[in-house]
């Protein structure tokens, strides 16, 4: 439980900063309580991020309200409107986007080809601009993939950076190895499962699986029960085997290029969209529109979701295994903020001081008000 949900708790009618009203509870992310506000006077939806009452809690939001602002220039990201930080209340506040690719596949089953094949190239492009800011994700999947509202709904956004993570962009060093698993077992990739060096790879093998289960309607090895490193080893095999075979001959070529890539090799980005590109151009679509099936069917053209009559729906595991949350000295709140401000490099984030774990956010609230008004300049 977060702190936000106590005063909710004791006054429904709380209001955040005299700034947002009407705040309700949405979900419980692992790090954090998810709300929906409104902004006074303006009436448009935020949403909150408000972390659990854990030193770890506090270490991952505050983490990804770095790496957000590092990421303000893109607009595939959800922009902070906010952070609040003092003894009252912590929390993050980003604008609101539409439902995810989870959601929207649960009501419409899969995704035609045209599609995935839209959804590839955006989605290659997204995270091809979040490698070059010196980002790793780590947890590419549906659910964290969401579609803007009004006239933003042929945009993909990629959210939740509360587990990414940063590596040189300049060079080719990758993070070393965390020796735990990290990321959505469904989605995470073969390497992930055995706790290995994450790279930008692992990136793209967890959006060649996202694809896949938008396409297919599942992925086989969600409905097995067996550990992590079994799953592994279950992916392994349905890669290297006769799985793919069915698809159009792109999906092979894409996990074939990934297999070759070396842990620090630059991926080719360009290569992997014509991989898509060719797909369509196969298959006579034209992409120019950037017309998604859930926009076609709002303008009342005629919409075809493929379906499988044979297909029953499966709960998909969204069990998010992100590590360990113990508070030795190695995974402590102040050893994550000293490495991210060691990794990132940049003045601002050098002020931070870190003099107690509850209220150590006001060191990104400083260098989020400085970085808007340096942009205003």
């Amino acid at each position: 439980m977060s702190i936000l949900e106590d005063l909710l708790t004791k006054d429904p009618s709380f209001q955040l900063n005299s700034q947002y009203k009407n705040i309700s509870k949405l979900t419980n992310g692992s790090f954090s309580d998810i709300f929906t506000a409104e902004t006074i006077g303006k009436q448009t939806a935020v949403i909150i991020k408000a972390p659990h009452k854990t030193p770890n809690s506090y270490a991952e939001i505050s983490k990804e309200a770095i790496i957000l602002l590092k990421l303000k220039e893109l607009k595939t990201v959800p922009r902070v409107l906010y952070l609040q930080a003092d003894s009252n209340c912590e929390v993050l506040v980003l604008e609101k986007l539409g439902v995810s690719l989870e959601t929207m596949k649960q009501e419409h089953n899969n995704f035609s080809l045209k599609t995935t094949i839209l959804l590839g190239c955006q989605l290659l492009t997204i995270i091809e601009d979040i490698h070059n800011n010196g980002i790793l994700h780590r947890d590419v999947k549906p659910s964290n993939i969401l579609i803007g509202e009004g006239l933003n709904k042929n945009q993909i956004y990629l959210i939740d950076f509360d587990i990414a993570t940063t590596f040189s962009s300049n060079g080719q060093k990758v993070p070393e190895t965390a020796n735990e698993f990290v990321g959505t077992k469904a989605f995470a990739s073969r390497n992930a499962h055995k706790c290995g060096q994450f790279s930008r790879k692992d990136d793209l093998e967890s959006l060649g699986f996202t694809l896949i289960y938008l396409y297919q309607g599942k992925l086989p090895w969600t409905s097995m029960k067996c550990d992590l490193l079994a799953m592994g080893n279950v992916k392994d095999q349905f890669m290297k085997g006769s799985f793919l075979a069915e698809f159009p001959k792109e999906f092979q070529l894409f996990f074939d290029y990934l297999d070759k890539m070396k842990l620090d090799d630059i991926p080719d980005y360009q290569y992997l969209r014509n991989l898509f590109n060719s797909m369509a151009d196969r298959f006579g679509f034209n992409l120019e529109n950037w017309q998604f099936e859930w926009m076609e069917e709002e303008t009342g053209n005629n919409l075809t979701w493929i379906e499988n009559p044979e297909e029953k729906k499966e709960e998909l595991d969204r069990e998010d295994e992100i590590g360990s949350d113990d508070s030795t000295t190695e995974n402590s709140v102040q050893n994550k903020v000293f490495c991210l401000n060691k990794t990132f490099n940049q003045k601002f984030f050098g002020e931070i001081k870190m003099k107690r774990s509850f209220g150590f956010m006001q060191g990104f609230k400083e260098a989020f008000m400085k970085g808007q008004a340096q942009s205003q300049q």
